[in-house]
Protein backbone atom coordinates (compact mmCIF):
# COMPACT_ATOMS: atom_id res chain seq x y z
CA UNK A 1 0.00 0.00 0.00
CA UNK A 2 1.26 3.00 -0.94
CA UNK A 3 1.37 6.30 1.70
CA UNK A 4 0.11 9.72 0.38
CA UNK A 5 2.11 12.18 2.84
CA UNK A 6 0.49 15.95 0.99
CA UNK A 7 -1.85 16.20 3.15
CA UNK A 8 1.10 16.40 6.28
CA UNK A 9 3.25 18.27 3.92
CA UNK A 10 0.71 20.24 2.44
CA UNK A 11 1.33 22.89 -0.71
CA UNK A 12 5.22 22.38 -2.17
CA UNK A 13 6.87 25.26 -3.62
CA UNK A 14 9.53 25.47 -5.88
CA UNK A 15 12.32 27.77 -5.25
CA UNK A 16 14.28 28.87 -7.74
CA UNK A 17 18.00 29.17 -7.06
CA UNK A 18 18.63 33.24 -6.32
CA UNK A 19 20.92 34.81 -9.21
CA UNK A 20 23.58 36.29 -6.81
CA UNK A 21 24.46 34.91 -3.81
CA UNK A 22 22.04 35.47 -0.48
CA UNK A 23 23.37 38.55 1.68
CA UNK A 24 24.68 37.74 5.04
CA UNK A 25 22.60 41.03 6.62
CA UNK A 26 19.42 38.63 5.40
CA UNK A 27 20.53 35.37 6.99
CA UNK A 28 22.49 37.17 9.87
CA UNK A 29 18.62 38.02 10.89
CA UNK A 30 17.63 34.05 11.77
CA UNK A 31 16.65 33.76 14.85
CA UNK A 32 19.36 30.89 17.36
CA UNK A 33 16.28 29.08 18.24
CA UNK A 34 17.19 25.79 20.37
CA UNK A 35 15.55 22.50 19.37
CA UNK A 36 14.41 19.64 21.57
CA UNK A 37 15.90 15.99 20.26
CA UNK A 38 17.35 12.97 22.56
CA UNK A 39 20.17 13.03 19.60
CA UNK A 40 20.70 16.88 19.90
CA UNK A 41 24.56 16.76 21.14
CA UNK A 42 25.48 13.97 18.30
CA UNK A 43 23.47 15.95 15.74
CA UNK A 44 24.99 19.52 16.55
CA UNK A 45 28.73 17.78 16.41
CA UNK A 46 27.99 16.37 13.20
CA UNK A 47 26.95 19.49 11.69
CA UNK A 48 29.84 21.56 13.62
CA UNK A 49 31.95 19.15 11.41
CA UNK A 50 30.41 19.35 8.37
CA UNK A 51 30.55 23.58 8.79
CA UNK A 52 34.28 23.18 9.72
CA UNK A 53 35.04 21.40 6.84
CA UNK A 54 32.07 21.30 4.15
CA UNK A 55 32.05 18.05 2.45
CA UNK A 56 28.86 16.36 1.75
CA UNK A 57 29.84 13.19 3.39
CA UNK A 58 30.45 14.92 6.45
CA UNK A 59 26.60 15.64 6.23
CA UNK A 60 25.25 12.25 5.57
CA UNK A 61 25.55 11.07 9.52
CA UNK A 62 22.52 13.57 9.90
CA UNK A 63 20.06 11.10 7.79
CA UNK A 64 17.74 9.34 9.73
CA UNK A 65 19.32 10.65 12.93
CA UNK A 66 16.63 11.37 15.98
CA UNK A 67 13.29 10.56 16.55
CA UNK A 68 9.51 11.48 15.65
CA UNK A 69 7.75 11.22 12.07
CA UNK A 70 11.02 13.63 10.22
CA UNK A 71 13.98 12.96 12.23
CA UNK A 72 15.55 15.82 13.29
CA UNK A 73 18.65 15.18 11.18
CA UNK A 74 17.05 14.88 8.23
CA UNK A 75 15.03 18.47 9.10
CA UNK A 76 18.50 19.94 9.84
CA UNK A 77 19.26 18.51 6.19
CA UNK A 78 16.45 20.47 4.49
CA UNK A 79 17.79 23.44 5.98
CA UNK A 80 21.08 23.16 5.12
CA UNK A 81 20.32 22.40 1.22
CA UNK A 82 17.99 25.27 1.21
CA UNK A 83 21.03 27.52 2.42
CA UNK A 84 23.57 25.75 0.32
CA UNK A 85 20.90 27.00 -2.79
CA UNK A 86 20.31 30.61 -1.37
CA UNK A 87 24.61 30.51 -0.74
CA UNK A 88 24.89 29.50 -4.27
CA UNK A 89 27.28 26.46 -3.22
CA UNK A 90 25.92 24.88 -6.29
CA UNK A 91 28.65 21.91 -6.53
CA UNK A 92 28.34 21.52 -2.90
CA UNK A 93 24.75 21.15 -2.91
CA UNK A 94 24.91 19.01 -6.02
CA UNK A 95 27.12 16.56 -4.12
CA UNK A 96 25.24 16.52 -1.81
CA UNK A 97 21.97 15.49 -3.12
CA UNK A 98 23.57 13.01 -5.24
CA UNK A 99 24.76 11.45 -1.83
CA UNK A 100 21.51 11.70 -0.27
CA UNK A 101 19.36 10.56 -3.44
CA UNK A 102 21.44 7.58 -2.81
CA UNK A 103 21.14 6.57 0.51
CA UNK A 104 18.06 8.47 2.00
CA UNK A 105 15.48 5.71 1.43
CA UNK A 106 17.09 2.83 3.43
CA UNK A 107 18.06 5.01 6.48
CA UNK A 108 15.15 6.96 7.08
CA UNK A 109 11.34 7.47 7.85
CA UNK A 110 8.96 7.53 4.25
CA UNK A 111 7.78 11.22 5.71
CA UNK A 112 10.98 12.63 5.89
CA UNK A 113 12.55 10.79 2.51
CA UNK A 114 9.53 12.59 0.96
CA UNK A 115 10.84 15.98 2.21
CA UNK A 116 14.33 15.25 1.44
CA UNK A 117 13.99 14.12 -1.51
CA UNK A 118 11.70 17.33 -2.54
CA UNK A 119 14.18 19.52 -0.93
CA UNK A 120 17.14 18.07 -3.51
CA UNK A 121 14.07 19.01 -5.94
CA UNK A 122 14.15 22.70 -4.52
CA UNK A 123 10.35 22.33 -3.34
CA UNK A 124 9.84 23.12 0.37
CA UNK A 125 6.47 23.18 2.21
CA UNK A 126 4.59 26.90 1.84
CA UNK A 127 6.54 28.73 4.83
CA UNK A 128 9.95 27.33 4.50
CA UNK A 129 9.65 28.59 0.48
CA UNK A 130 8.08 32.12 1.94
CA UNK A 131 11.29 32.57 4.27
CA UNK A 132 13.73 31.48 1.40
CA UNK A 133 12.19 34.37 -0.86
CA UNK A 134 12.95 36.68 1.51
CA UNK A 135 15.91 35.81 2.20
CA UNK A 136 16.87 35.63 -1.12
CA UNK A 137 15.41 39.06 -1.67
CA UNK A 138 17.85 40.61 1.58
CA UNK A 139 14.21 41.65 3.39
CA UNK A 140 15.32 41.84 6.60
CA UNK A 141 12.12 42.86 7.99
CA UNK A 142 10.14 39.55 6.64
CA UNK A 143 12.96 37.64 7.88
CA UNK A 144 12.19 37.38 11.47
CA UNK A 145 8.33 37.20 10.69
CA UNK A 146 8.99 34.34 8.76
CA UNK A 147 10.85 32.42 10.81
CA UNK A 148 8.85 32.57 13.31
CA UNK A 149 6.13 30.32 11.10
CA UNK A 150 8.96 28.23 10.22
CA UNK A 151 10.14 27.18 13.70
CA UNK A 152 5.86 26.29 14.37
CA UNK A 153 6.61 23.19 12.25
CA UNK A 154 5.96 19.98 13.55
CA UNK A 155 7.24 19.51 17.39
CA UNK A 156 10.78 20.43 16.46
CA UNK A 157 11.06 20.43 12.62
CA UNK A 158 11.11 23.93 12.22
CA UNK A 159 13.23 25.30 14.68
CA UNK A 160 16.00 22.51 12.95
CA UNK A 161 15.50 23.41 9.35
CA UNK A 162 16.55 27.00 10.68
CA UNK A 163 19.35 25.80 12.30
CA UNK A 164 20.66 24.11 9.50
CA UNK A 165 19.50 26.79 7.17
CA UNK A 166 21.54 29.36 9.35
CA UNK A 167 24.80 26.93 8.70
CA UNK A 168 24.14 26.56 4.72
CA UNK A 169 23.89 30.60 4.40
CA UNK A 170 26.91 30.96 6.27
CA UNK A 171 28.68 29.17 4.01
CA UNK A 172 28.38 32.02 1.69
CA UNK A 173 31.39 34.11 3.16
CA UNK A 174 33.64 31.31 2.73
CA UNK A 175 35.44 29.73 -0.19
CA UNK A 176 34.49 26.14 -0.52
Amino acid sequence: MQIDFTERLGELQLVPTPAVAIAPVSWQALPDLPFVDPFHAELMATLQRFAAQPVAERALPLVGLGGGLTPAGDDLLVGLLAGLQLARCDELRAQLVTHLKATVCQRTTALSALMLEMACAQRYPRPIAMLLTVLAEANAVQVTRLAAAVAQLGHSSGRAVLCGLKVGCALVERPI
